[in-house]
């Protein structure tokens, strides 16, 4: 069952054409990555998604609804995003970020309640950050400030959630304590969750299914052991590689070569 389909979706920006004619679906409970090279349009196939761009043509069914015919509120209710960058006013804390994520919720009758502030605490609570809730967001590390915004996601409690590069500026560890809350939440709670992401071995170790995206559209889409092949890499991102299964996860691990030798000389 899909939770997301694009019909003939085009996107332009200005007269520059970035995604044309695109039929896609996303099924709902799996963890989907966008993949591709840089400026392929991943993101912006997020971003309009998530209504914060226009279309030029085609249009979004989320849960069965045309989202040009969902109100804001109602669709904030089915659909939480993450974007590559966050403002946050100076001096916020962790549970005041987290709040926001109920405002969805929230009406001129019905204001904060007790079951608003449960649902914040067991969000901060499954993202770790129960300890640090009264810390302001800009005395966190990357990770933490990353999880942060994750709690605020959880808060809103919606079925589906679009992360657009969650993992960019955070080395490893934080880039695996992120992925694996993330996974986490797909798992004990079967949240639909779509990201994009550039770490192909990272996408390839976390994706139920990946959508490579190349020439203004799918090039190839399904599980990470039908995408991430040598011929694929190649076509997408034109580089050759070599493709091992990673001895621990038994997913696909992506070597790519290099013109230039250990020395430094040129192959």
């Amino acid at each position: 069952m899909s939770i997301i389909l694009t019909n003939q979706l085009s996107i332009a920006y200005g007269k520059t054409e970035i995604i044309k004619n695109l039929d896609l679906s996303i099924i709902k409970g799996k963890i989907t990555i966008l993949i591709g090279s840089n400026g392929c349009g991943k993101s912006t196939i997020l971003r309009t998604i998530a209504r914060l761009l226009k279309p030029s043509e085609g249009n979004i069914i989320i849960d069965g609804k045309d989202i040009v015919q969902t109100c804001t509120k109602e669709l904030a209710k089915k659909m939480s995003v993450l974007p590559q960058s966050q403002s946050i006013p100076e001096g916020m804390t962790i549970f005041q970020l987290v709040k926001q994520g109920r405002y969805p919720h929230q009406s001129l009758f019905q204001q904060w309640t007790v079951a608003d502030e449960k649902i914040v605490d067991q969000a901060l609570k499954s993202s770790g950050l129960t300890e640090l809730k009264h810390r302001r967001i800009d005395q966190l590390s990357g990770g933490q400030r990353q999880r942060a915004w994750i709690a605020m996601i959880l808060a809103q409690e919606t079925d589906l959630i679009l992360l657009d590069e969650p993992t960019t500026y955070l080395d490893i560890a934080h880039q695996i304590e992120v992925l694996d809350l993330l996974f986490l939440l797909n798992q004990k709670k079967k949240n639909t969750i779509v990201m994009v992401l550039h770490d192909l071995n990272l996408a390839a170790r976390y994706a139920d299914m990946l959508i490579a995206i190349a020439d203004k559209n799918i090039y190839v889409q399904g599980t990470p052991d039908e995408v991430i092949t040598e011929e694929h890499i190649q076509n997408i991102f034109n580089i050759s590689s070599t493709i091992i299964h990673d001895p621990i996860f038994k997913t696909p691990l992506c070597i790519p070569h290099s013109h230039i030798c250990k020395y430094g000389t040129l192959l």
